[in-house]
């Protein structure tokens, strides 16, 4: 379970792995992006596993790599825009703010009344049962307005 939250140029995720209704430990759910394929960082929710693949190919520059599996990625491009994964394809939506994961309608909530990115996080870890752990939290440079 996982809580992804993007707003003005920041990317946040909480770290919980759960297995079934119990937690399992912690691990990172976002990664850094080279440049030459656009910079910025992407993060993951999902199963673990395919999930974890999908950012190892983000962090080594090759997002066209990322295929298939029971998963969804979010990338803030170093400009400041935002790129979603799901089902097999790459898409763009038109949001001022977006989550991804069990707890994006919680996060998505405190999104739409105003919080920033790490404040979204830690909302849904404080509400949502599949939530939690240590929050990561990244800031590309430049946001577009």
């Amino acid at each position: 379970m996982t809580v992804i939250a993007v707003r003005d140029g920041v990317i946040a995720a909480d770290r919980l792995v759960t297995c079934g209704s119990g937690r399992s430990g912690e691990v990172r759910k976002i990664v850094a992006v080279p440049d030459h394929v656009g910079g910025g960082f992407a993060g993951a929710s999902g199963n673990l596993a395919p999930a974890q693949a999908a950012l190892e190919k983000m962090g080594a520059g090759r997002p066209e790599e990322v295929d298939g599996g029971d998963y969804e990625v979010i990338w803030l491009l170093g400009d400041g825009t935002v790129r979603n994964y799901e089902g097999g394809g790459w898409f763009s939506l038109e949001a001022p703010f977006q989550a991804i994961g069990s707890g994006a309608e919680i996060a998505l909530g405190a999104l739409h009344v105003g919080a920033d990115a790490e404040t979204a996080v830690r909302a849904a870890c404080a509400l949502h049962t599949g939530c939690g752990g240590t929050a990561d939290i990244e800031r590309v440079c430049c946001v577009v307005e």
